[in-house]
């Protein structure tokens, strides 16, 4: 057992790897990924309540048919949230910190 196996692999398995490495930072900095990474918080805090309140509107379906709804209105929602509460109050903090740097300049 000379591990000939494993050094015929080893060179395509690296080579793979190498591929996955370059392409997977590439596909995770597209615009699209980088929103959902922004709202993924809120994505997180409404996807249960959401899927709580689908459950028991609509109750006795699937889940298949619950998935999509649930993602598509926490996505909408966490979209919302993040435009009408976390950027004006981030945007706030920055002016603040921005008056307090000033004032504490003169």
């Amino acid at each position: 057992s000379q591990g000939t196996p494993h050094a015929v692999a080893g060179g395509p398995v690296r080579r793979g790897l190498m591929l996955i490495g370059g392409l997977l930072p590439a596909a995770l900095s597209t615009r699209p990924m980088r929103f959902t990474g922004r709202i993924s918080y809120g994505i997180y805090l409404y996807h249960l309540p959401i899927f709580y309140l689908l459950s028991n509107y609509l109750p006795g379906r699937s889940p298949y048919f619950y998935a999509p709804l649930v993602v598509l209105c926490s996505v909408g929602l966490a979209a919302l949230s993040w435009k009408l509460i976390e950027v004006p109050i981030i945007r706030g903090r920055r002016r603040k910190d921005t008056v307090g740097v000033a004032q504490a300049a003169t």
